[in-house]
């Protein structure tokens, strides 16, 4: 799996970044793996990558099993700077967003799948 792909880099000083955010393969309130509960909530939209299936199958794979959530932004960056500079700024950027986008995961999927009967 590749931790993120350039979408595009239209201007000089941004580039638009596709993270890919390994899924916590854990229970929530529900019981409810959040795999699972991803993979279902997300059935709809798999991914923004339109080559993602052919070139990379097992990737595309792992986005509709649910083991890894897709996020995009748009990073800005020196464009004066070096390759390695800005290579550099987009790894820190995702090394920051993993933790920030599992725990979203969990308080949005955090009771995904309860079903409850109240007497």
């Amino acid at each position: 799996m590749s931790n993120y792909h350039v979408l595009d880099s239209s201007r000089r000083d941004t580039v638009r970044i596709a993270f890919h955010i390994a899924i916590p393969d854990e229970n929530n309130a529900a019981g409810i793996n959040l795999q699972v509960a991803a993979s279902q909530y997300l059935s709809e939209t798999i991914t923004i990558i339109p080559w993602l299936q052919s070139a990379s199958p097992t990737e595309y794979a792992q986005i509709q099993n649910g083991e890894i959530y897709e996020y995009v932004e748009n990073i800005q960056y020196n464009a004066n700077g070096t390759d390695i500079q800005k290579r550099n700024k987009i790894d820190a950027r995702y090394t920051f967003m993993i933790s920030i986008i599992q725990d979203r995961l969990r308080e949005k999927l955090k009771f995904w799948g309860l079903n409850r009967d109240v007497t």
